[in-house]
């Protein structure tokens, strides 16, 4: 998929409550953040304070799922690789 599929997978699934960046996350590591096409970020963002420790901290991904591994928060002005996918599945299932 391509960045523009991304978008408009989200688009078509998800609850229009937010306008994100045309930005779509895959990964993150400490301070840093890559797109779908390998362009890399500094998060300057503090999604909800959350990643305060930084993205894939080595301590915490013993307790963190595979995702979390790969992104683990980023704030809604962001699309990432995996959202449209889960909210397409939550639609299917109610």
């Amino acid at each position: 998929m391509n960045k523009a599929d991304y978008i408009a997978r989200e688009a078509r699934f998800g609850a229009a409550n937010y306008r994100p960046l045309p930005v779509v996350l895959s990964r993150g590591q400490g301070a840093y953040l890559w797109d779908v096409e390998g362009k890399r970020y500094i998060d300057m963002m503090s999604a909800y304070s959350a990643v305060s420790f930084g993205h894939a901290h080595p301590r915490l991904l013993r307790v963190f799922s595979e995702q979390a591994g790969r992104l683990a928060l980023t704030s809604r002005a962001f699309h990432t690789d995996v959202l449209g996918a889960f909210m397409e599945a939550v639609c299917a299932a109610t």
